[in-house]
């Protein structure tokens, strides 16, 4: 579960604490909407461009294009949710996308 202290996000592990920092990134397949990845962003974007650059190389074309990797400062509840809960990263993915088109 995600905390925010201090202004930072904290992933908590049982005993381990892990200080995500003011944004969390979450990397993600968009045709399954499985998390593959979440925490800070000097961690997970990385991650994301090795995984699309190995399967492309590979000539998974289609699957490096189904990797979403989204960063930002999001609700505690929402993240709790999108972590926790199988498959919760596309109703979440669909209601960010929808805020920032109205925006």
């Amino acid at each position: 579960m995600y905390t925010i202290e201090n202004g930072s996000y904290v992933l908590t592990l049982g005993e381990k604490r892990i200080v995500a920092g003011p944004e969390v990134a979450i990397l993600f397949d968009q045709a399954s909407a499985m998390v593959l990845k979440h925490g800070a962003p000097e961690m997970v974007h990385p991650e994301a461009d090795t995984t699309r650059a190995r399967l492309k190389e590979e000539g998974f074309e289609r699957l490096a294009n189904d990797l979403v990797c989204i960063t930002g400062a999001f609700d505690l509840e929402e993240l709790n949710k999108v972590v926790s809960c199988n498959n919760y990263i596309g109703v979440f993915y669909k209601k960010l996308m929808s805020t920032q088109e109205a925006a």
